[in-house]
């Protein structure tokens, strides 16, 4: 049983540390964008680390995070509208205030926990 423990702690403790370690950039492992850069456009997905120029994608960690801020963002949307009897057409901008809440908090779990790996180049 404690050899079961053991194992089980150390790869969480691995997998934590490996999460950490990724979020700097795998070339130069310094920090490949700014949290007001991560938050602009397609950028979180991809970039280019802005020391060392290299080509980034997003990893599984950030890929997962956006899926959930896209869930959330729709939960709070759909529950506002059928439970809490918010009309669309008239209440646009509590709805549009009401989902941003995720999207903020969201994004910024996912600068901190996320990270990026080096983008596989297509050979010819």
């Amino acid at each position: 049983m404690n050899i079961i423990a053991s194992c089980s702690v150390s790869a969480v403790a691995e997998f934590f540390e490996v999460g950490l370690e990724v979020k700097n950039c795998p070339g130069c492992n310094e920090k490949p964008i700014s949290l007001v850069g991560w938050c602009s456009g397609i950028n979180s997905i991809k970039c280019i680390c802005k020391s060392c120029g290299t080509a980034l994608s997003a990893n599984v960690t950030t890929w997962v995070v956006l899926l959930a801020i896209v869930v959330a963002m729709y939960a709070v949307a759909y529950t506002s509208v059928v439970h809490f009897d918010v009309q669309f057409k008239q209440d646009r901008l509590l709805i549009i205030g009401l989902t941003s809440i995720p999207v903020l908090a969201g994004s910024l779990l996912g600068y901190m926990i996320g990270g990026y790996k080096i983008k596989k180049v297509a050979r010819k």
